[in-house]
């Protein structure tokens, strides 16, 4: 498919057609200045030449009344033209100034759009991973879709979903990705990096001030069902193309916090009441 046939596409920044008409028309006062600046300098080294007498004075006529008025009239034209030469010198500068505010515009525009799709982009993953979280019964299927939403999204393929035993007493690893079996044993609650964010309560990111026991923690999501708490999510190094996590991040990893935690109590009380 050609340039010319291919579909618009929404990411484009909108074209402004102005920006090619000023260009033309300071183009045309350009060279309308070219051909008067030429013609200025071929005067002046004609006058420098009869100053040096590389050329022959012409000679002076007798003066008289029609002399007189030549020379008004050629005084006339010269200022006639030196004010046209000061228009459109105005009118360059003017047109000049003109394109660098649509290219600005244009540029705030872009910036504008650019913004625009990364939003939609931002509360499109959201959606998906909340129809990935409620869209099945299945408990597996809702470790799976955790899973996926931590390396898709968040982009880390080293992570652990963790589920608070029955007694209520210790983590346990329900999933893990990435990580060896030693790094997914039970963890009492309270004790570790996991069970101590999990016993508190709150999202822990790692970051310039945060930093946790374990080096290749980079966060944490204590999951709770209202005041119940539920089990965790540990994420540990992100892929070598993402350096850390963004606010965008935070805010999937809060409707994790949520989301998830209801999905997993949901499904796992049916695969307790179905046993």
């Amino acid at each position: 498919m050609t340039d010319k046939n291919r579909p618009d596409d929404p990411r484009d920044p909108p074209a402004l057609p102005s920006v090619e008409r000023h260009g033309r028309e300071l183009k045309a006062v350009n060279a309308q200045l070219r051909e008067l600046i030429d013609s200025l300098k071929v005067a002046r080294e004609r006058r420098t030449r009869l100053a040096e007498g590389a050329e022959p004075a012409p000679t002076p006529a007798p003066v008289g009344a029609a002399d007189d008025v030549e020379r008004r009239r050629l005084a006339a034209e010269l200022a006639l033209a030196q004010e046209a030469l000061d228009e459109r010198r105005a009118e360059s500068d003017r047109l000049r100034q003109r394109l660098e505010e649509i290219e600005q515009e244009n540029q705030r525009l872009y910036d504008e759009f650019l913004s625009v799709a990364e939003e939609s982009a931002r509360i499109a993953n959201l959606y998906v991973a909340l129809q990935r979280l409620h869209g099945t019964r299945d408990h597996g299927e809702v470790l799976t879709a955790i899973e996926e939403i931590v390396i898709n999204l968040l982009g880390s393929e080293e992570l652990a979903i963790y589920e608070l035993d029955r007694a209520g007493r210790e983590l346990v690893a329900a999933r893990a990705f990435g990580l060896p079996a030693a790094r997914v044993a039970p963890v009492p609650l309270g004790a570790g990096d996991v069970g101590r964010i999990a016993a508190a309560g709150g999202l822990f990111v790692a970051d310039g001030s945060k930093h946790a026991e374990d080096p290749d923690l980079t966060a944490c999501v204590p999951l709770r069902a209202g005041e119940e708490l539920v089990g965790a999510i540990a994420v540990y190094r992100l892929l070598g193309q993402k350096p850390a996590l963004g606010p965008a991040d935070r805010e999937l990893l809060d409707l994790l916090a949520t989301h998830a935690a209801l999905a997993l109590h949901f499904t796992r009380d049916r695969a307790g009441m179905a046993a």
